[in-house]
């Protein structure tokens, strides 16, 4: 387990829709562990609930078990993970939504950074609406209340005061790909 402490490993952050899971998915390419947040939710809880249900249940499961229940949770993913493949790169970790959860993971980790992708809420909802994926909100109203939600959740207080490195994601496919790759030769 000392090993999986000097890993590098990026902490993604972003609203709905900005990029985090293209990101991974890309990543994954580049020998380096990709995890979504999300996955752990699935895991745990009923996959059936809407987006504003699931994040109820969270915050329920929470409020049950602890602020880092699933801070914890997610270490012990990446670390098997890390088992698997001892020679990667690094972590790339998605869908952080509490400045406690990144507290914990900065402090967890000695080579952690926090990077934010940023999307304009129209585009964001746009591409929402494209993934068609049954929990995302449908009308613009909706993605607006879960944006606010979120953000009221802590994931204001992580953009403002932990983001270290930041990927602005409103042009197309390849023009993220492009500041991904740059971002990477960055770490390195």
């Amino acid at each position: 387990m000392t090993h999986l402490h000097k890993i590098k490993i990026v902490i993604v952050t972003g609203q709905i829709c900005s990029g985090k899971s293209l990101l991974l998915d890309y990543i994954s390419k580049q020998n380096f562990i990709s995890y979504e947040w999300g996955a752990v939710f699935k895991k745990y809880l009923n996959n059936n609930l809407t987006r504003i249900d699931m994040l109820r249940e969270i915050k329920s499961q929470i409020n049950k078990y602890g602020r880092n229940y699933f801070t914890e949770k997610v270490i012990d993913e990446i670390s098997t993970l890390y088992k698997k493949n001892p020679d990667t790169n690094g972590v790339f970790l998605a869908g952080a939504r509490h400045p406690c959860e990144l507290n914990y993971l900065l402090g967890y980790f000695d080579n952690a950074k926090v990077l934010h992708i940023h999307c304009d809420t129209l585009e964001r909802f746009n591409r929402n609406l494209k993934r068609n994926r049954t929990s995302d909100p449908i009308e613009l109203k909706e993605f607006i209340k879960v944006d606010m939600q979120e953000l009221q959740l802590g994931l204001s207080e992580i953009i403002s005061e932990y983001i270290q490195d930041l990927i602005l994601n409103n042009e197309g496919i390849d023009e993220f790909y492009s500041k991904i790759n740059k971002y990477i030769e960055s770490l390195n």
